[in-house]
């Protein structure tokens, strides 16, 4: 509904303001993956958040500094009550956590 009110404020097709929002949605999900892929891969001390979650990091003290056991067990509780058949992608940028959900899987 807010979607068909925003497109009708901006005078634009419905179809072309949601393809639009699409584009926008993959190319910033595509910048902040690009800059995971430079990272190294990190192993954790929990080996159920470590079956589930790939882990990388340019720094491995970090990585333990952000990922404590506490942390990973919320994650890997909060993946598991929500849809443990989803799958979650948790991205750690400067001090903004960004998950992404992918729906169709």
């Amino acid at each position: 509904m807010i979607l068909v009110n925003l497109a009708d404020f901006l005078k634009v097709p419905f179809l072309i303001f949601i393809v639009t929002i699409l584009i926008v949605l993959f190319i910033i999900t595509y910048q902040i993956q690009s800059k995971i892929l430079n990272r190294n891969r990190v192993k954790t001390e929990n080996s159920d958040f470590e079956k589930e979650f790939d882990v990388y990091c340019k720094d491995q003290i970090l990585s333990r500094t952000i990922l404590t056991p506490s942390f990973m067990y919320k994650i890997y509780d909060f993946t598991q009550k929500i849809d443990k058949d989803r799958i979650y992608e948790f991205f750690f940028i400067e001090n903004t956590i960004y998950v992404k959900l992918n729906l169709m899987a």
